[in-house]
């Protein structure tokens, strides 16, 4: 198959090595769960978003955190929504800074929020601010506060008026000034009262003169 790897399957027919090498690379469609599960992490590195493209939905599940971290932010680019959605959360824990941007829009929109908890913050940090609308409100409203504090003001800025309604006043102890100051009056006012109400509960009297004064009235506004 063109632009594919050559690997060793493991669990396939043995011999003196323990497994088939398959000379000029193997058909990544006919890779079974098992088979991808045993498979080293290092390997990984050598995926093509094409090699993505070709795994069966069905055996995404077996992807452990150690295999996500070593794909390369251009094979991340092949997974499709429908792969994706099939991860288990805990192997979202290896996705890096360096490959988060590589999922798409229709990719990041799968994500659910049993996914997204095991998101680094850092890697969410890293995060295209043009891709943060493709967030459900779901996965918004389950952000953590680790993940919160690590957004930039950028990224905060591109939230849409219902993402901003789904925020949770959990959080707003990790919301920084800044973040609130990316905001438009508009979107501002958006947010849930009991939302602004925490995040003013949290903010001092100098966070809050760091405010926009506009920004600041809509903070206060019932």
């Amino acid at each position: 198959m063109p632009g594919s790897t050559s690997f060793t399957i493991p669990g396939s027919s043995s011999g003196s090595t323990g497994g088939i090498s398959l000379p000029g690379g193997i058909d990544p469609s006919k890779l079974t769960g098992s088979q991808l599960a045993g498979l080293d992490p290092s390997k990984f590195s050598s995926f093509s978003a094409n090699d993505i493209k070709a795994l069966a939905p069905t055996v995404m599940a077996s992807f452990t955190a150690d295999q996500m971290k070593n794909l390369d932010a251009s094979a991340i680019a092949g997974m499709a929504a429908t792969q994706l959605a099939k991860l288990k959360p805990d192997a979202f824990a290896g996705i890096t800074a360096e490959q988060i941007d590589g999922f798409s829009k229709k990719a990041i929109a799968a994500f659910s929020t049993g996914q997204f908890a095991k998101l680094d913050p850092s890697a969410l940090a890293e995060l295209d601010p043009a891709k943060i609308t493709a967030l459900t409100t779901k996965v918004i409203g389950a952000l953590k506060d680790g993940q919160v504090a690590a957004m930039t003001p950028e990224q905060f800025g591109a939230f849409t008026i219902n993402q901003l309604k789904s925020l949770k006043p959990a959080i707003a102890d990790s919301v920084t000034p800044d973040q609130i100051d990316a905001l438009t009056p508009k979107e501002v006012k958006s947010l849930t009262s009991s939302f602004r109400k925490a995040v003013l509960k949290e903010f001092t009297d100098a966070e809050e003169a760091e405010l926009k004064a506009t920004v600041l009235k809509a903070l206060k506004s019932k």
